[in-house]
């Protein structure tokens, strides 16, 4: 009867046979295939039969339904075809389907493969640094703890094969040992998900592919086996799709294989499963006649993780630590052993650090520990820390092991979010104020058109003074001019700073301009009897730019350099040419400006507190300035002091960036 498998990861969860018409899918234990993943909706799909066809239908599931990566809303169930779902696979497995004829099978777009390992140590080069190694390195010290406590050694490897599979994510395992007087193989442990596999023989597995382990003593693992390449006769009558076997040896002689295979799907297992499979296999071993070759390879997985992995005594003083943890603390082996655990943290996490020693030791293990690790340059590196307990044979604690995550990364994110966050308030809080800044700048004029039209309106007689009535309607003309103004000037400076301005670039002689500004503002320094000068170089710059807003620009520091200086003071304007640019600077004898004043004059609306630097305007023409100069690839500063006067810096290149 048809099954379907339900897989997290790589590891079966359960199966569920199709024996009725329908049955629904999702997260709700009412349904009848119940998928523990956050990611499946309640009632999210539903599986029944059609004539001869399976046939599955997402019911409307909030994240969807997969096939081979693509979203499906109905699909035709074909033997080891797999639906995703979330962090969860269904695989649907045709088991009573015809046998799969050798000559006509057609190898999918990913062929197979065949992979052997002549050593062991080139096996854990190819175990990954992603954090599988430290995963691993704890199976094994758990399966450990399985040799130890088990007296019946076919107990140890029932309850070991059973370990393997999960960690694995295989579907059947099998243990075979060479009699010592036939020297033929014979079944010693058949497992499946289930529990014991009854009934079956050498046959129900692939012969050929344990017979290949046993003459070259060598782990083999095929990830595609209806890859026509791969096929043998036994993997096609058992519907096998990937399988590996490694060799259990004494010495030079094989002396059994331990076999694990896959029928619902192909690539089943890694590089790093197959090396796991063979540690195991050297346990299994071991619980024969205790090899030492075990705890050469759990060392090499050990030195192989990228994670932090630290044994320590029960005391909690490193005995031992791999190349993560060393790189993370930059030290050598010889400067950590010995070390208390404490002494590598923040001094702020030494505390928590031995409250970490403690609970392991007490209550066998401990996890999701946040400490922040002592770079020897100084730099705290955050770790997320776990550990458990090492026993002896009479259970007695032998040491501790610990590992740890780096959270650089996740760190860096979160502090990313935080300042994304605190922009977002502050770009908030700048809108309220600018509504309200702006609701008070227009506030009054639109007050005086208000209350001289009222005026003119409750008062007809005055109509018959042309004078007084002249008078109201200059009042009313000057304030709809101020608004006006306010209202031009900020829609020139959006456009400025959101990049909506179109330049009229052109090679612009500055001198030129400048004069011309000068010149502009000469009755307004004649009557504040202000002195201007410019000191300009040899040789005459020029610059790509807009010939209206550069005019703009010296206007705006020019009329300011006036209107803050002190009766009779000067106003010195200078030229210098450097490092491919031009830099004007606008030096007034005013009384300069606070530090705190500084700080804002360039911001919209900005007003002096100082009564002295009081005057009449809108309160943007240093915003717009900085706009200005900024569009064009510019800078503008300032140098003040109170007393001292007020200089105005812009730098503009002679030949700006794309504008």
């Amino acid at each position: 009867m048809p099954e379907i498998v339900i897989l997290k990861g790589k590891a079966e969860i359960s199966r569920i046979s199709l024996f009725g018409n329908s049955l629904s899918v999702g997260r709700d234990p009412s349904n009848g295939i119940v998928v523990d993943d956050p990611r499946v909706s309640r009632k999210h799909a539903r599986i029944f039969r059609e004539n001869d066809d399976f046939i599955y239908e997402d019911v409307g599931s909030t994240m969807g339904s997969l096939f081979s990566g693509k979203e499906v809303s109905r699909h035709v169930f074909s033997n080891g075809d797999t639906i995703e779902l979330g962090q969860s696979s269904l695989v649907f497995v045709a088991i009573d389907g015809d046998l799969v004829d050798i000559e006509a099978s057609t190898p999918g777009p990913d062929k197979g493969s065949l992979k052997t390992w002549p050593n062991l140590g080139n096996m854990l080069d190819k175990v990954d640094e992603s954090g599988e190694s430290s995963r691993l390195l704890k199976a094994l010290f758990e399966i450990s703890l399985e040799l130890d406590s088990a007296e019946e050694f076919d107990d140890v490897l029932t309850r070991i094969m059973d370990k393997a599979l999960v960690m694995m994510g295989g579907e059947r395992g099998f243990i075979m040992l060479r009699d010592l007087d036939s020297g033929q193989l014979r079944l010693h442990s058949a497992r499946d998900t289930q529990g014991e596999i009854t009934g079956v023989n050498a046959e129900g597995v692939s012969k050929s592919l344990m017979e290949k382990v046993l003459n070259t003593g060598e782990p083999v693992l095929i990830d595609n086996a209806m890859d026509p390449e791969m096929q043998t006769r036994s993997m096609v009558m058992n519907h096998i799709h990937s399988a590996m076997c490694v060799p259990l040896k004494n010495g030079n002689e094989v002396a059994g294989v331990i076999y694990a295979d896959h029928r619902s799907r192909s690539s089943a297992f890694t590089d790093t499963d197959l090396a796991f499979f063979t540690t195991f296999a050297i346990q299994a071993k071991a619980a024969i006649d205790s090899s030492r070759a075990y705890w050469k390879l759990v060392d090499g997985l050990f030195s192989a993780s990228g994670d932090f992995v630290a044994v320590c005594s029960p005391e909690g003083r490193i005995t031992r630590a791999n190349k993560g943890a060393l790189e993370l603390l930059g030290l050598a082996s010889s400067e950590i052993e010995g070390r208390p655990i404490e002494s590598i943290v923040a001094a702020t996490d030494q505390p928590a650090a031995l409250v970490l020693v403690q609970k392991i030791t007490s209550s066998g293990r401990a996890q999701g520990e946040t400490l922040q690790l002592q770079h020897s340059d100084g730099r705290l590196i955050a770790i997320n820390l776990s550990g458990f307990v090492m026993r002896d044979r009479q259970g007695s604690v032998q040491g501790l092991c610990l590992i740890g995550r780096d959270l650089t990364n996740e760190m860096k994110l979160i502090a990313h979010l935080k300042s994304v966050t605190a922009r977002l308030f502050e770009v908030n809080n700048m809108k309220s104020e600018f509504v309200g800044m702006i609701s008070h700048e227009l506030k009054g004029p639109l007050t005086v058109i208000l209350g001289f039209a009222d005026m003119l309106r409750k008062s007809p007689d005055m109509l018959q003074n042309p004078e007084k009535t002249s008078q109201r309607l200059t009042q009313i003309m000057l304030a709809g001019e101020r608004a006006n103004t306010l209202i031009g000037e900020l829609l020139e400076l959006n456009q400025l700073e959101t990049g909506r301005t179109d330049l009229k670039v052109a090679r612009l002689d500055v001198i030129e301009i400048l004069n011309a500004s000068v010149q502009g503002l000469a009755l307004s320094a004649q009557k504040n009897n202000i002195t201007v000068t410019i000191t300009t170089p040899e040789k005459t710059p020029q610059i790509l730019a807009d010939a209206n807003l550069i005019r703009r620009v010296f206007d705006n520091l020019i009329s300011n350099g006036i209107k803050y200086n002190k009766n009779g003071g000067k106003l010195a304007i200078s030229i210098l040419v450097h490092a491919g640019q031009t830099e004007f600077r606008f030096k007034d004898e005013g009384v300069g400006l606070s530090a705190n004043d500084q700080k804002n004059v360039f911001t919209q609306f900005f007003r002096s507190a100082n009564t002295a630097q009081s005057h009449k305007g809108t309160g943007l023409g240093l915003s717009i300035v900085k706009a200005i100069v900024e569009r064009h690839g510019g800078t503008l500063s300032l140098e003040s002091e109170l007393g001292n006067g007020t200089t105005y810096i812009t730098t503009l290149l002679l030949e700006p960036p794309k504008i």
